[in-house]
């Protein structure tokens, strides 16, 4: 018995570190998904979707404009980081040397376009369409706007100690299709509460989304404070 008990402790204590030693080595890159109708151009649009939802489906309502070259921006199960995501992309800008870059950012897919300001804004013609974006925590309603800050951090923690099983897929996503993992879950929310990318704007039009009926509080972002933010 005493034994048997010893395995399941290292098996548990396996699972935790091996989990922690790939998230510390890539292990939550994201997926370029290209479609490209224009071989010659040199122009390029990402499109970043928000929480509990995917550019493909997020972005279904633009698919008419999309004439071009797009990449979707994909999620990983095995978590998401917007500094790593607005990486990936900029050396992708870089190593195929486009020209003008367009990117669309829903919610807190806008995080990943602040980096690329810094990133990429003084290499390219870049514009960027932040739609309903939640780049700043101070942007999110009460009480979500405490529960993110008191809750993200036990939570990130607690998805790290299951390992491997944070990133099982079973939370549904927007589209009714889809599932999230715990830990991209985490990470999000994480996100919105602690990380600070730069909030340069110079080379962004924020799109504000919302319900006449609900004035400048939508129930989840305040808008008036993200009218004045860009």
């Amino acid at each position: 018995m005493t034994r048997t008990v010893g395995i399941i402790i290292f098996l548990l204590c396996l699972n935790c570190v091996s989990w922690v030693v790939f998230r510390l080595n890539g292990g939550v890159e994201t997926s370029l998904v290209r479609t490209i109708r224009e071989p010659n151009s040199n122009e390029m649009t990402y499109l970043i979707a928000g929480n509990l939802n995917q550019p493909l489906s997020a972005f279904r309502f633009l698919e008419p404009e999309l004439l071009g070259n797009e990449t979707y921006v994909n999620f990983q199960m095995t978590g998401w980081s917007a500094k790593r995501a607005a990486e990936e992309i900029a050396n992708e800008v870089i190593a195929e040397d486009f020209s003008r870059v367009n990117v669309y950012a829903i919610s807190l897919g806008d995080h990943v376009s602040r980096y690329l300001e810094e990133l990429i804004g003084g290499r390219c013609e870049l514009r960027i369409i932040a739609i309903n974006h939640c780049s700043d925590i101070s942007f999110v309603c009460e009480p979500f706007n405490t529960l993110l800050k008191v809750f993200s951090g036990p939570f990130e923690v607690l998805c790290h100690a299951l390992g491997w099983f944070s990133a099982i897929p079973f939370i549904p996503a927007q589209d009714g299709v889809s599932k999230y993992s715990m830990i991209l879950l985490a990470d999000q929310y994480w996100s919105i509460a602690y990380d600070r990318p730069d909030p340069s704007v110079d080379h962004t039009i924020g799109v504000i989304c919302s319900q006449p009926d609900k004035g400048d509080n939508d129930g989840l972002l305040e808008n008036a404070r993200i009218r004045d933010y860009f």
